[in-house]
């Protein structure tokens, strides 16, 4: 689907392309809107939602800074990363 019709001054066509993104990302974030929803009743399943992303963020950015430290000549290649 094909949003920008080109260069133009402000007009129909540029109202109708905002009017189209407009749906397209109501419709795109639709789903992580209902998830947000469900996640807000549920304490619980939030918190284990977000402390699972939390777990997987610190080991991708372990593994990053490693390579980092690694790649810059530094002597440490890992720090202890505290738990919450």
């Amino acid at each position: 689907m094909r949003i920008l019709r080109g260069v133009q001054p402000a007009g129909v066509g540029c109202h109708e392309d905002k009017m189209l993104l407009a749906d397209i990302l109501i419709e795109t974030l639709r789903l992580t809107r209902e998830r947000a929803t469900e996640l807000r009743l549920q304490p619980d399943e939030l918190r284990r939602v977000l402390d699972e992303g939390r777990e997987a963020a610190r080991a991708v950015a372990a593994e990053t800074m490693a390579r980092v430290r690694a790649g810059m000549g530094l002597w440490q290649t890992s720090i202890p990363v505290p738990t919450a």
